[in-house]
């Protein structure tokens, strides 16, 4: 009896001709190990291009970066198939196995990876770059040569990378939840955080900086002490950002949220709320992410405000800016001890 062929319901998009010209000098520089800029390909594509054409058109989730560098439903795109699923598949369960042999893994290198799950070495960190807009498959890495796929990837630091590959079955599963999650949070903001929506129903998604239910949590509050309409504020705007990709403004307003909210704390700086909030023996986790907060993201943040001009550039992405986890963490605390 034949074996029956697996529906998927990921959607494969259809391109224009300009689009998937685009997608295709983007996939072949990184192929050839090379940083990708916009206006090499736009030198590149000299008159194939209409020009009005612009890169960050596109639906984004066929790209990333402005438009700089692909993404996984554009693989999926240009291909006209799931074969690149596939390979994600089996790149992402080889390193499941991998953390299985050695739960204490701190670092992996891809080349490793790529020999164990007999997949060639670009595709296999092509496939860690992509799926990593869809779950939390490692903490960070260094870059390969093309600047936008790994190395090797950094599993250590955060225990929700581990079972994020135990409990991993096929992307295309976490594809599909996530573009539900979108549409039902693309409706969330077209609405307004005003909206009547069933909190309980919210979940993190890939697109947000900052949880609906955390906003909501923050605009029920009744203290006497402290009015929290700015901060809610800015953390509407950071949600508007970071859905928008606008990272230098995510890193900004990150910023100014850890300037803004010390008093809450009785603390004047949030150096002051990394190293003396709760006392010296209490509160030990949530130190710890103040103290990433105030070394990482303080500091990237501080580079792109006060740096100046150069004549190159490298902008941003969102594994740079991204400190959800810790940011939820502090606006949790403040919700407590604000009630």
């Amino acid at each position: 009896m034949a074996k029956r062929k697996e529906k998927i319901d990921v959607p494969i998009y259809r391109l224009t001709r300009p689009q998937r010209a685009w997608l295709n000098e983007a996939l072949m520089l990184l192929k050839e190990g090379k940083r990708i800029d916009s206006k090499d390909i736009y030198a590149k594509l000299n008159g194939k291009l209409p020009k009005d054409f612009h890169p960050k058109a596109m639906h984004h989730r066929l790209i990333s970066a402005n438009g700089e560098q692909i993404g996984l439903l554009g693989m999926i795109a240009i291909k006209k198939n799931y074969k690149f699923l596939t390979i994600c598949n089996k790149v992402v369960s080889t390193i499941g196995g991998m953390l299985l042999e050695n739960p204490k893994s701190e670092s992996i290198n891809t080349e490793d990876i790529a020999a164990k799950a007999g997949v060639p070495l670009f595709e296999t960190r092509l496939a860690i770059r992509l799926v990593s807009d869809y779950g939390r498959f490692l903490t960070g890495g260094s870059s390969a040569e093309d600047g936008f796929t790994y190395k090797t990837i950094r599993v250590s630091g955060d225990e929700q990378v581990f079972y994020q590959y135990r409990s991993f079955t096929k992307i295309q599963a976490l594809i599909i939840a996530s573009l539900d999650r979108e549409a039902r949070d693309k409706k969330w903001f077209e609405q307004g955080s005003s909206a009547h929506i069933d909190i309980e129903e919210i979940q993190l998604p890939h697109k947000w900086f900052v949880s609906p239910s955390r906003i909501e949590e923050l605009k029920i509050i009744n203290n006497s002490k402290f009015d929290f309409q700015k901060l809610i504020r800015l953390c509407e705007e950071i949600n508007s950002n970071f859905f928008h990709s606008n990272f230098l403004s995510v890193a900004m307003i990150g910023r100014t949220i850890l300037h803004h909210v010390p008093p809450v704390f009785n603390l004047s700086t949030i150096e002051e709320v990394a190293s003396n909030y709760g006392g010296k023996g209490e509160h030990r986790s949530f130190k710890k992410s103040m103290s990433n907060l105030l070394n990482s993201l303080k500091n990237i943040a501080d580079h792109h405000l006060h740096g100046q001009i150069r004549d190159k550039e490298v902008l941003p992405t969102e594994i740079q800016v991204d400190f959800r986890q810790d940011m939820d963490f502090l606006l949790a605390e403040i919700i407590r001890i604000s009630k």
